[in-house]
């Protein structure tokens, strides 16, 4: 009966699927077992790049460590000020050089310049403004009066 002829075309055709499915499904599975490893690849330089990261990350807080207690044993502070935005940053000694709480902030331009010894704010703002408007560097002294008590600022910008 199955050689028959309407029986051997349905046959060969079906044969013909299943072979065509085979071969579906080994490519398939082919490609899966690529991605498997291109995933398990992609993830062990992930892992490898994190934890290069956390060494780098942990040299750098033992680096600024260090800057900030060589900073308490010199006395010198550190400072930073963005023209653009007028936002500034202060190293924890500044603030005590200042007798200002770290919570309070970095003050402003002017809370700054309040500090600064009378004879010495007009000299410090014009450098100041020279290097905003020009990009002029300045290195200069002045005399600052925090809660702390009158003491020389040596300050470059």
């Amino acid at each position: 009966l199955w050689m028959r002829p309407q029986f051997a075309i349905p046959l060969v055709v079906a044969a013909l699927f299943s072979l065509v499915m085979l071969i579906v499904r080994f490519q398939h599975f082919r490609q899966l077992k690529i991605s498997q490893d291109t995933i398990f690849r992609s993830n062990q330089a992930l892992k490898k790049e994190v934890a290069e990261r956390a060494k780098v990350e942990q040299e750098l807080r033992e680096s600024e460590a260090r800057l900030e207690e060589a900073q308490a044993l010199a006395r010198i502070g550190s400072w930073g000020l963005n023209p653009k935005t007028g936002q500034g940053t202060w190293s924890p000694e500044m603030y005590r050089l200042f007798g200002r709480a770290p919570a309070d902030g970095p003050p402003t331009f002017k809370e700054f310049m309040e500090c600064v010894h009378p004879d010495d704010r007009e000299g410090l703002m014009g450098k100041h403004r020279k290097l905003i408007e020009q990009g002029v560097p300045f290195e200069t002294e002045f005399r600052s009066i925090p809660k702390t008590g009158q003491c020389f600022i040596s300050s470059c910008g």
